[in-house]
């Protein structure tokens, strides 16, 4: 836990422009929101109510809405990126500094290619988490309430049977994270092993030339090399054990939402935007 709450120590020094990143995300996913509900009056006001008055303020109102879906997108971007990038040059500053005043056991007992890992893939790490995870966390939950709460308004019938699949969308995310972690932790292991092996080999290659030691220092690369690409390749196959299942689950809301809402447009319960609107926000669930 000292790790982690020196990681949110640094942090909170750019706290200004990932909450800004943050807001503009939530503004993003706002404009995700109303073009559908603008394309549903197009659908059934103009196109089959015949109020042709009301076109071209619609359409204004979704080229406005567009330009402003591609202005977060790219400010909210570039505030999230630099807010994590400046946060990752603290770390490994801190980190760097912290080396210089360790003493010699410190490095006797530590691999070379454990300490690079940290600087370099562990600090990327961090980067994703603060730059990604965080903020998609936060408006992946917020999108899911708004989307929801929209199906509720137009149609709360709908609204339940696209949540049917839900649970199993949850169980299913919880199983992929469960088996994913473990190969994560391997390409990790495997890298370390592997820049340690680098280093060593680069730091004493007179002394692997002298005793003539070339072939057996290929070898020893050659296996670890081998042992980063079979866990690299693991995990992509891990991934595809599960992704087809999930996309699955996504394909067959899809269907739920047209069948039962194509049923209700029939029996006039619903009119065709609005099942354009369950169809156009799908992927908010």
């Amino acid at each position: 836990m000292g790790a982690v709450r020196w990681v949110f120590s640094t942090l909170r020094q750019n706290t200004g422009l990932m909450v800004i990143g943050i807001l503009l995300s939530f503004a993003n996913g706002a404009c995700n929101i109303v073009n559908p509900i603008l394309f549903k009056q197009v659908i059934d006001d103009v196109i089959m109510g015949g109020q042709d008055e009301k076109l071209l303020p619609l359409c204004i109102w979704m080229i406005v809405i567009g330009l402003l879906h591609c202005a977060t997108a790219y400010l909210s971007q570039v505030c999230l990126e630099t807010g994590s990038q400046k946060t990752v040059r603290d770390l490994r500053n801190q980190l760097y500094e912290k080396l210089q005043r360790l003493d010699q056991n410190f490095y006797g007992d530590n691999r070379t290619g454990d300490l690079m890992m940290k600087l370099t893939g562990d600090m990327d790490w961090i980067r994703h988490f603060s730059n990604f995870l965080i903020p998609q966390t936060v408006t992946n939950v917020v999108f899911f309430i708004s989307v929801l709460t929209v199906f509720m308004i137009f149609n709360w019938a709908l609204a339940l049977m696209a949540l049917c699949l839900t649970p199993f969308t949850i169980l299913l995310t919880i199983q992929v994270r469960k088996h994913m972690r473990p190969v994560h932790d391997k390409v990790r292991a495997q890298s370390a092993q592997l820049n340690t092996l680098v280093q060593e080999n680069i730091s004493g290659n007179r002394v692997v030339k002298a005793f003539v030691r070339e072939t057996y220092e290929l070898d020893r690369f050659e296996k670890e090399n081998q042992g980063f690409k079979d866990a690299s390749i693991n995990t992509t196959r891990t991934w595809q054990r599960y992704g087809p299942f999930l996309d699955g689950f996504s394909s067959m809301l899809s269907i739920v939402l047209l069948l039962f809402g194509g049923i209700f447009c029939i029996n006039g319960n619903m009119t065709i935007g609005t099942l354009n609107i369950f169809l156009s926000l799908t992927w908010g669930l």
